[in-house]
């Protein structure tokens, strides 16, 4: 039997998984407001240093570049521009990018 906090969480979770697909809401409390900060600042060409899947463009709905010593093929065609890579060993020339976020490295 159903409590009704599980039945008020199942109802919240496929309000979430309709209006917001892919969405997983512990990362999304990390990166919503980094995005929102992006969209205030204008910020135009943004690095997301491990970003793993998706990472800051499904949250931020903009182009990013994502990089990470390995990125699912699936990215390719996305809002992201993958980049394989370490954040010991950034492959970019010095001040070649306007910001560098790292949210949940």
């Amino acid at each position: 039997m159903h409590s009704l906090s599980d039945a008020l969480r199942n109802r919240i979770q496929g309000y979430i998984d309709k209006q917001y697909p892919n969405w997983n809401l512990d990362a999304a409390l990390r990166y919503l407001p980094v995005a929102e900060h992006l969209n205030r600042s204008g910020a135009e060409q943004v690095l997301d240093v491990g970003s793993g899947g998706a990472g800051l463009s499904l949250y931020w709905g903009r182009q990013t570049i994502a990089l990470d010593i390995s990125l699912p093929l699936a990215l390719r065609g996305s809002l992201i521009r993958p980049v394989l890579g370490t954040a010991a060993a950034l492959p970019f020339r010095d001040r070649s990018i306007e910001v560098i976020v790292s949210c949940a490295v």
